[in-house]
């Protein structure tokens, strides 16, 4: 009897072992968050207290849904993709590399925060040059996206022979939720995708309260829609610089899209091609 019941515990503890979760480490990290006060139409600091987060590795793949943070260089060889609901902090300092690009799957979002808006915020880059149906930043092929930037340096480039992910925001023939509260954001995209908005076809629902954002696009809108996509933009604030191809708008819908843009304050240029032009905001 007494045997048995060494056994049973023995076993039971090992099960126990087998079945018991693994959480990775985290570490407490500050970071900077912003409103948009209606009453004020300013920008405003919120209070935030450090995130305990996992901390970013060379060899991770993918990210689920929780905090993280970068730290030091970091260079992805391949794609990284994100399900569910990932927020990153850039840490002073960092820079990370995503050589094939950032993959969100349908419904997951990504949320980028940086510690500091100095020279020494932290560096975010995201390159698609072989994956064309796939934003740089955003969704795959006919997936949406939501992604918001309160700070850091993040550049994205969709550059491709074909296709039409938008460089932040939406796959091919997917749509485009982004908005940007600071930092300093760089969208290129060469085909038919938006930088900052839509992918082909697609809706760019774009909202800017604050930062400096440069984005240069060629059949879809620099800020909006891809090609034949229309684009829904409001900018509040910060420095938008947006260029269009000679048949899309800087600000807006694609080629042959539409667009409705609403601009309540900020400065910054739009421009079709090398000339300013009424159609460089509105639609394509």
């Amino acid at each position: 009897m007494r045997t048995s019941l060494l056994l049973l515990t023995a076993a039971l503890l090992l099960a126990a072992c087998v079945s018991a979760p693994t959480y990775a480490e985290t570490v407490p990290v500050s970071y900077i968050k912003y409103k948009w006060n209606n009453d004020t139409n300013t920008r405003e600091t919120v209070r935030t207290y450090p995130a305990d987060c996992v901390m970013l590795a060379k060899s991770t793949t993918s990210l689920d849904g929780d905090w993280y943070a970068a730290d030091g260089t970091i260079d992805y060889e391949e794609r990284l993709d994100i399900d569910g609901d990932v927020r990153l902090i850039l840490k002073d300092g960092c820079s990370v590399t995503a050589k094939k690009g950032i993959r969100l799957t349908e419904g997951a979002s990504l949320t980028i925060y940086a510690q500091s808006e100095g020279p020494a915020t932290g560096r975010l880059q995201a390159d698609n040059t072989d994956r064309p149906y796939e934003a740089a930043i955003g969704g795959g092929w006919s997936g949406s996206s939501t992604v918001t930037i309160f700070g850091g340096t993040v550049t994205a480039n969709a550059i491709t022979d074909y296709g039409g992910g938008a460089a932040i925001g939406g796959g091919d023939e997917g749509g485009g939720t982004v908005t940007i509260f600071g930092g300093t954001v760089n969208a290129t995209a060469s085909n038919y995708g938006a930088a900052i908005g839509g992918g082909y076809r697609g809706v760019g629902k774009v909202t800017i309260y604050g930062g400096r954002v440069t984005a240069d696009a060629s059949s879809g809108a620099a800020i909006g829609g891809g090609w034949s996509g229309s684009g829904a933009v409001t900018i509040h604030g910060g420095t938008v610089n947006a260029t269009g191809n000679s048949g899309s708008a800087a600000i807006g819908g694609g080629d042959r899209g539409g667009g409705t843009v609403t601009i309540f304050g900020g400065t910054g240029d739009a421009s079709v091609g090398e000339l300013f032009s009424p159609a460089a905001t509105g639609g394509g």
